[in-house]
């Protein structure tokens, strides 16, 4: 395990597989006490899990991030369990995999609006909710990951591609 994280504690947003899950492995590798997050808590405790029997601090806290209430909950959680916040990563999103996407001529208002939700303000809320933590130990990092959706639509993925474009 490496040190180069040492004294750091990142929220991994969308943590529970995928590109999140090598992001928050990979930061409790390197020193960091990471925050997992994500909506299914058994897929959370297991990366949680493996983080620490691979040598890192970790905890898993549940969160809907298209629910304000709960993004600002998770950050309070992180910081009342780890006594300090100085990295955030929002890597969390709802794909064409977890969402009935489509054209936009077809789009309709609930896709839409469940994307926007985690998406766009998931991200937006987990910030405002964070940036505060960062200020008081004067300065962090927010790294918010995006998509080559974002740049460029993917035909029949209308609502992930414009949310990614967005954040």
């Amino acid at each position: 395990m490496g040190d180069r994280l040492a004294e750091k504690v990142a929220i991994v947003t969308g943590s529970t597989r995928g590109i999140g899950e090598g992001i928050a492995r990979r930061f409790g590798a390197e020193g960091a006490k990471v925050v997992v997050t994500g909506r299914k808590r058994e897929l959370g405790e297991k990366v949680a899990a493996g983080i620490r029997e691979d040598g890192g601090e970790a905890f898993f806290v549940e969160a809907d991030l298209s629910d304000e209430a709960s993004v600002k909950a998770l950050v309070e959680e992180a910081v009342k369990h780890c006594g300090a916040l100085t990295t955030l990563v929002n890597n969390a999103a709802l794909t064409a995999l977890s969402l009935p996407d489509k054209p936009v001529s077809d789009l309709d208002n609930d896709t839409l609006g469940r994307a926007l939700g985690t998406n766009v303000y998931g991200t937006v809320w987990a910030c405002r909710y964070a940036i505060p933590h960062l200020k008081a130990r004067a300065g962090g990092s927010i790294i918010n990951i995006s998509s080559g959706a974002a740049k460029r639509a993917v035909p029949g993925m209308a609502a992930y591609s414009l949310t990614k474009a967005a954040t």
